[in-house]
């Protein structure tokens, strides 16, 4: 550790602020996130079923519609570090 009591590789601290640049990269790598793990649990359980590809298109248009909804609900209702989440 340095003199100033930072780890060695730390460039944020959880005060800092990231630069929008960073922020939006860290968003998109989130999302990217979020739709592979949606797309791929509704598509295996979809296949899993013997579903056809009809009814698999309408599932994963339905799990990331839904999952874009709750998502919209959430930060409306609780704010940007959830501090009205029991409020709604």
């Amino acid at each position: 550790m340095s003199g100033d009591g930072s780890a060695p590789g730390i460039i944020l601290e959880p005060t800092d602020r990231p630069s929008p640049g960073l922020a939006l990269g860290l968003g998109i790598q989130l999302t990217a996130v979020g739709l592979v793990a949606t797309i791929t649990l509704t598509t295996v359980v979809f296949r899993a079923a013997g579903q056809s590809d009809v009814n698999l298109a309408w599932a994963v248009f339905a799990a990331i519609a839904v999952s874009g909804l709750t998502t919209r609900h959430c930060s409306r209702c609780a704010g940007v570090v959830w501090a009205r989440a029991t409020s709604c």
